[in-house]
């Protein structure tokens, strides 16, 4: 039976939107998805979900960054990051010559 390639998913919980990336090994991008939670988070995110679920029935590793983030690993109980940190890492990774990430968030008035 030949092995699968390892599956991640990215959450990140903002004050605007939930936000989803969904990679393989290689870092090949399987799947991404932006929804603006409109002050619910949670039932955003359980819809996001169900959605997935059928074609990403097992993940080998969850990560939650955003101002939500420590919702997310609470009800998740998956890892968290500060997504500044995250940035940086993927722009060092994909475009090593970068010397700088600005980072504008989502606040609503």
């Amino acid at each position: 039976m030949p092995s699968r390639s390892k599956i991640y998913m990215g959450l990140d919980l903002g004050s605007v939107s939930l936000n989803i990336a969904i990679v393989d090994e290689e870092r090949r991008l399987l799947e991404s998805v932006y929804e603006r939670t409109r002050g619910q988070p949670i039932p955003v995110l359980i819809d996001i979900f169900e959605a997935l679920k059928k074609d990403f029935p097992g993940l080998d590793g969850v990560v939650g960054t955003g101002s939500g983030r420590n919702l997310l690993a609470e009800i998740l109980g998956i890892d968290k990051e500060n997504e500044i940190i995250t940035q940086a890492k993927a722009a060092a990774y994909f475009h090593p010559e970068v010397r700088t990430v600005i980072e504008i968030g989502g606040q609503v008035r």
